[in-house]
């Protein structure tokens, strides 16, 4: 319809279908989607959805740095986007001890 907005939902369930479908052109558009949605649109879901899809082509660094941009627009990770930064640290001992390290700062601070 003429005028209708997308909102946090519609973004969302965008991403996630490129997310299910995994192909690198798919998470390419997922991503373009993502960075077009104004930044106080984007929630915790859309910010794990978007890591998810990222981990799944193989962009793990890309994946782990939305845990600080998400935080620097308000979105202070959660159990589920630490979920998805542990996957996307994979195997690499250091990237989890980061992660790791950044749970145990959030739950004292």
């Amino acid at each position: 319809a003429e005028g209708v907005q997308p909102d946090s939902v519609t973004y969302t369930s965008l991403i996630n279908a490129a997310r299910h479908e995994g192909t690198g052109d798919s998470v390419t558009l997922a991503r373009a989607v993502f960075d077009k949605m104004p930044p106080a649109a984007r929630n915790h879901r859309t910010y794990t959805v978007m890591m998810q899809a990222l981990v799944r082509v193989g962009k793990r660094s890309e994946a782990l740095s939305l845990l600080d941009e998400a935080a620097r627009h308000g979105v202070y990770p959660n159990a589920f986007m630490y979920r998805a930064a542990m996957q996307a640290a994979g195997q690499d001992r250091r990237l989890k001890g980061d992660v790791e390290g950044r749970m145990r700062e959030e739950e004292e601070g």
